[in-house]
């Protein structure tokens, strides 16, 4: 695994244990929290994408409310899996 996936690893477990909306973020505090890895305009990219990247078979996006959500878990595993 290299550095950046374990950076985002990392920074996930510590989101996970402060037990923030069991791991549900909307898109712009997902990019500021985790702007070293991840633009808004890419994770818009994605979530466009999502049929095609494996996004939706993922699960790591939900849309509620004409808000799009992402499932921080779900994401991290996406992002592991190489799928794109």
């Amino acid at each position: 695994m290299d550095k950046k996936h374990l950076h985002l690893k990392a920074s996930i477990q510590a989101e996970a244990a402060s037990g923030e909306l069991d791991g549900l973020m909307l898109i712009k505090p997902f990019c500021a929290r985790f702007s070293d890895l991840v633009s808004e305009p890419q994770i818009r990219w994605q979530i466009f994408n999502r049929e095609t990247n494996g996004v939706s078979k993922s699960r790591a996006v939900v849309k509620k409310g004409g808000r799009w959500i992402i499932v921080v878990p779900r994401y991290r595993d996406w992002i592991l899996s190489g799928e794109r």
